[in-house]
């Protein structure tokens, strides 16, 4: 048994053979691993790590571009950028925020609105994302630069930055024209994203106005820095390694926005807004050749600086809840029964149909009786006989309304859209509404109505009924009467310039004539020559208010045309009297010289009373200081007072 238990000396050298062979094996496996993973850490993955390396230390900051500047035509600023100095918190660095918030609060005040938002915001923030600043209050003054710096040290994670704030030097005025900027919302951060468009939270974007249309040449182009930063994030000075990464720490400048020059004249703009006191309406003056708006407003205005400012809900809401809409454009959103200004789209239908000529006469007694319904006058006693010419000097209603039911519905809205009712103009600013201008389809359509009535026609005959149209549309439509035939787009932005390229012009914009009328100059010299006679013949509706602004001024010729709307509206205003908001609605569109036309007005006056009380004289005032201003025309001072027996109280 000894014997067997006896190794061999040749089997203990195959032993260690064996195993040697065995560990060369694994270890030569275990190499060939070690291989393939630093093959593919050092190839295959290698840039990617560096870049992990990299950015630990290597901090890429976005270098946000200055807003281009929005001018008048004379290059005037209307909006613009300036030095902001804004305060900052940062929840990673602030050892106890609510205290720290508490005690900006005590020393310089934060909104009770925005005290909350600020708490709730820095709730959300994890992770790295408490190493992001968030603004407390924007647009520090002096006196709380110098309280917020001498408490500094009380106030950990806190700082004042600075940065660029939007300025509109104007105040209020052209404040529906410029618009208002704001930090971007989180849909339209995900549609601009969507779009490859390149923004972030947090970033101020145009809201309404020029600022919102023409964003994307206001915006200008982000640019970026490389610096060096500690394990905190903090940017730190370390020039010996400056060579060795001056390829990665470099710094590409932003490119600022483009300047946006607009034909208004902001000096005309001005004294309009003087001039233009109603509580709730809005103007536009036009060139009615070329289609240039030279002043748009809308009442009541609001300012662009507040609102480019974080606004609280309680102001938000109070402002959307205002009964008065300051947040709307009277001239482009809001539509309205024109009342008598749409005369002039049944007069051209009645001629060019060929189913009256200028000589037609009607006589009108003070009411057209259509069955059981009596469609009564302005003038109550009626204006006798009279012809399609003088139907339009003294707006006799009874005239057009019989008018209105030879010509049915569909005539009414084919010449209506001719002239450009019941769609949009084309203004690139905020978004317009297109009005009604019904059919028989629409009101076949529409199950309120159930069926078409001839009744329907009569009343749209006068701009009344279901017709609403825009004070933009209007004025465009009679700017087509003006020029002879054109119906022109609007244009509000002259051109655009590159600050960085010598202010090179990048953009022009010329005349465009979205239709022409293809009716008989004769037709239309017909309908002008009843506008003309509005203004300045015994009877004219607007003869005496005319009178009162120019007196025996002949060298003007100015044609226009009054209207006044009825009104059903709810008695939901809270601050308006009852007297104001049952009161019609006043229009009223003018244009000189009749013979060469460079300046048209139209005026809504909501609540005015009647076109040639209410709305003639504001059109009246801004000719006459068209001619003052761009003409160096003079004007004797007309001392006249109107009352009840100086004018008629009608259309």
């Amino acid at each position: 048994m000894l014997k067997d238990r006896i190794v061999s000396e040749s089997d203990i050298k195959n032993y260690y053979r064996i195993s040697y062979i065995l560990f060369t094996i694994l270890l030569f496996i275990a190499l060939i691993v070690i291989i393939i993973r630093l093959y593919k850490v050092q190839i295959q993955m290698g840039e990617y790590y560096y870049d992990r390396a990299e950015k630990n230390f290597i901090q890429e900051v976005r270098l946000s571009p200055l807003r281009g500047r929005i001018l008048d035509i004379k290059g005037n600023v209307i909006a613009q950028n300036r030095p902001s100095f804004n305060l900052f918190i940062t929840p990673a660095f602030t050892k106890n925020y609510k205290k720290t918030l508490q005690t900006i609060d005590n020393l310089i005040g934060i909104p009770e609105e925005r005290f909350q938002d600020i708490i709730d915001e820095i709730k959300k923030k994890k992770g790295l994302e408490r190493f992001k600043p968030i603004r407390i209050l924007t647009d520090l003054t002096f006196d709380q630069i110098a309280i917020i710096e001498s408490n500094i040290e009380d106030l950990s994670g806190v700082e004042i930055l600075m940065d660029s704030f939007r300025d509109y030097p104007l105040g209020e005025i052209a404040s529906h024209i410029v618009g208002y900027v704001g930090e971007i919302d989180k849909k339209t951060l995900q549609e601009k994203n969507s779009k490859k468009e390149v923004y972030k939270q947090g970033d101020i974007i145009g809201k309404r106005g020029i600022e919102l249309a023409y964003e994307d040449y206001l915006r200008g182009e982000e640019g970026k820095e490389y610096i060096l930063v500690d394990a905190k994030g903090f940017k730190v000075e370390a020039s010996e390694v400056q060579d060795y990464l001056k390829d990665k720490i470099k710094k590409i400048p932003p490119l600022p926005g483009r300047d946006v020059v607009l034909t208004i004249d902001i000096d005309y703009q001005r004294e309009l807004e003087k001039m233009f006191d109603v509580v709730d309406g809005g103007l536009i003056a036009i060139n009615p050749v070329t289609g240039k708006i030279y002043a748009l407003i809308s009442r009541p205005s609001f300012s662009p600086a507040k609102l480019s400012q974080r606004v609280s809900k309680t102001e938000w809401k109070n402002i959307l809840s205002d009964p008065l809409k300051p947040l709307i454009n009277k001239v482009t959103q809001d539509h309205y029964p024109p009342g008598s200004t749409f005369k002039i789209v049944s007069a051209l239908a009645g001629l060019d149909k060929k189913i009256i000529t200028e000589n037609t006469t009607s006589f009108c007694n003070g009411v057209f009786q259509f069955g059981t319904r009596p469609f009564r006058c302005w003038k109550k006693g009626g204006h006798g006989s009279l012809s399609l010419h003088r139907a339009i000097v003294q707006s006799c209603d009874v005239y057009f309304y019989r008018l209105g039911d030879r010509l049915d519905i569909d005539n009414i809205f084919f010449y209506g859209r001719m002239l450009g009712f019941g769609q949009k103009t084309g203004l690139e600013i905020d978004e317009e509404t297109s009005g009604i201008l019904p059919s028989r389809d629409y009101y076949k359509r529409d199950k309120r109505f159930g069926s078409y009535h001839r009744g329907y026609a009569i009343n749209a005959s006068i701009g009344q009924g279901d017709v609403n149209v825009t004070l933009i549309q209007l004025a465009y439509a009679y700017a087509a009467l003006a020029n002879g035939g054109s119906l022109l787009r609007p244009v509000i932005v002259e051109e655009i310039r590159d600050p960085n390229n010598n202010n090179k012009v990048v953009l022009k914009n010329e005349p465009v004539i979205r239709a022409e009328l293809n009716i008989d100059k004769n037709i239309i010299t017909k309908i002008v020559d009843g506008l003309y006679g509005v203004c300045n013949e015994p009877g004219g509706t607007a003869a005496f208010q005319k009178y009162r602004i120019f007196g025996n001024n002949k060298e003007i010729k100015i044609a226009g045309k009054t209207g006044t709307a009825q009104v059903v509206e709810m008695r939901d205003g809270k601050n308006i009297s009852d007297s104001y908001i049952h009161k019609d609605h006043a229009w009223f569109v003018g244009f000189a010289d009749v013979e060469n036309p460079e300046i048209l007005v139209a005026v809504l006056h909501k609540h005015g009373g009647h076109g040639a009380s209410g709305a003639a004289p504001y059109v009246f005032k801004a000719i006459k200081l068209f001619y003052e201003m761009y003409k160096g025309m003079k004007f004797e001072d007309m001392a006249i007072t109107m009352n009840s027996e100086t004018i008629e109280s009608g259309d």
